[in-house]
């Protein structure tokens, strides 16, 4: 029994040793495994060439919240493959077109280098790699592949703008030049990435380059463009709105005259400023009525000018190329001059001074040579003016103080719109006091502080609501 016993203890003792052993290896193996992946691969510190694939490299700070590090070095990757993928500008493209005349535009480049990205669907991830605080990734794809993929897209590009070009024509012949527009622009917008490329292809047995052909469109649709307006010019009156309802005719002509409808326009002060009301888009008649609100500066001659809204019609497009494409000669616009007059003025005061006429009228002749300074115009009667100016001011005495006699003066100033009889200010000033020798003394110094004040505060403030400055 006792030799059963001891066998038995043998054996477990040998089997605790083989097992602990084992233990002790495999932790081995795990320690010298963990010790190799903190060596960083030789991608990581020299960069892989190859002539068969477009290679990117990316990486990523690990000092973010969550995992969004590994999508921001795969971004980064797959913008290192653009990166390497030059535009070449092909003879007769529009891009060729732009350089020749000596606009190429870096908003373009930018457009095609970006779009890359969307040919790179098919790279594959050929390794990664996490060091102590960056996550590394390196993407590749077959210039090949690409070359075959970016074929395709061209491909399907050039046939949907085919579509829209065939229908930009069609809305043409029919007059229907915010159709043909709309239409032309959407025929470049679909082959946007690929304006470097000639595009050479069949369209109703002739061989055309789409990208030009569709370009010289756009160009003559807004170059045939004629914009006319009911009248020559407008003459009114600064701070009045004017009644007269004017319109902009914009009509279509190529072999015939057509009006153009629901064309958006632009319509803004180039010399000057005021209001403009109206829906700046063509009716149904090819018009756009308006109205000036008023306008709200001195200038004599002041102009309005419309164009068609170039920012409303490529909306939701590459605004800034389309632009560019356009001729400027071919894009009209339309200027109205406005003859403004400033508004007239009568002035009636009366000024007292200790409850006595005062010479000269002061406040009355303040306010004259502050409006005479702002270049406005004063009428001697009521029915040949604007606004109707009235002064009504007296002075009485106070208690004197330090041994000199006091006065404080009553003031009040109205302005009336003599064509509604609207009363458009109304002010009172029971505060402007003054001390001299004597009371009357004391009341004209009154009188002097109010004139400054009439000049400095009230003319302006009255100027401003009239003008609507």
């Amino acid at each position: 029994m006792k030799k059963l016993i001891y066998a038995w203890l043998l054996l477990t003792a040998c089997y605790s040793s083989k097992t602990n052993n084992s233990n002790r290896s495999n932790t081995d193996r795990s320690n010298t495994k963990s010790k190799a992946e903190t060596v960083a691969p030789a991608w990581v510190s020299k960069r892989p060439i190859s002539s068969a694939f477009y290679i990117g490299i990316g990486v990523a700070s690990k000092d973010v919240v969550g995992n969004s590090h590994l999508e921001e070095a795969r971004k980064r990757a797959l913008g290192d493959m653009v990166g390497q993928i030059s535009v070449n500008v092909a003879t007769n493209s529009v891009l060729d077109r732009m350089e020749q005349g000596g606009d190429i535009s870096s908003d373009y480049r930018s457009i095609t280098q970006t779009s890359s990205n969307i040919k790179l669907e098919d790279y594959e991830t050929v390794d990664t790699w996490e060091g102590p605080s960056d996550y590394w990734i390196y993407l590749r794809i077959s210039k090949a592949r690409y070359a075959e993929l970016r074929a395709q897209a061209q491909a399907q590009a050039v046939s949907k703008a085919l579509d829209f070009y065939d229908k930009a024509l069609k809305a043409e012949d029919a007059g229907m030049v915010t159709v043909a527009v709309d239409n032309a622009c959407s025929a470049l917008e679909s082959i946007k990435e690929y304006l470097n490329e000639s595009l050479q292809t069949d369209f109703q047995g002739k061989n055309i380059f789409l990208g030009n052909e569709i370009v010289s469109l756009l160009n003559r649709l807004f170059k045939s463009l004629v914009m006319t307006y009911n009248i020559d010019q407008l003459d009114l009156k600064a701070g009045r709105p004017v009644d007269q309802e004017t319109f902009l005719s914009v009509r279509y002509r190529s072999g015939r005259t057509l009006p153009v409808r629901n064309l958006p326009l632009k319509v803004e002060f180039t010399k000057g400023d005021g209001d403009i009301t109206g829906n700046p888009v063509t009716n149904d008649r090819g018009q756009y009525l308006f109205k000036i609100g008023s306008v709200s500066t001195r200038e004599n001659i002041q102009e309005i000018t419309i164009t068609p809204d170039l920012d409303a019609i490529f909306q939701g497009r590459s605004k800034q190329v389309w632009r560019k494409l356009l001729n400027k000669q071919s894009v009209p616009e339309a200027s109205l001059v406005l003859n403004v007059k400033p508004p007239v003025f009568f002035i009636r005061s009366k000024e007292k001074n200790l409850g006595q006429d005062v010479a000269g009228a002061p406040l009355a002749r303040a306010v004259r040579e502050r409006l005479f300074r702002e270049s406005f115009q004063l009428s001697e009667a009521p029915a040949n003016s604007d606004y109707l100016i009235e002064i009504s001011a007296d002075t009485r005495e106070e208690q004197a103080a330090q041994g000199l006699a006091a006065a404080q003066m009553n003031l009040r100033m109205t302005v009336t719109d003599l064509e509604s009889g609207k009363l458009i200010f109304d002010r009172t000033w029971n505060n402007l006091r003054a001390s001299q020798n004597t009371p009357e003394l004391a009341g004209m110094l009154t009188y002097q502080r109010a004139a400054r004040e009439l000049q400095l505060t009230a003319v302006p403030n009255i100027l401003k609501q009239i003008l609507n400055l």
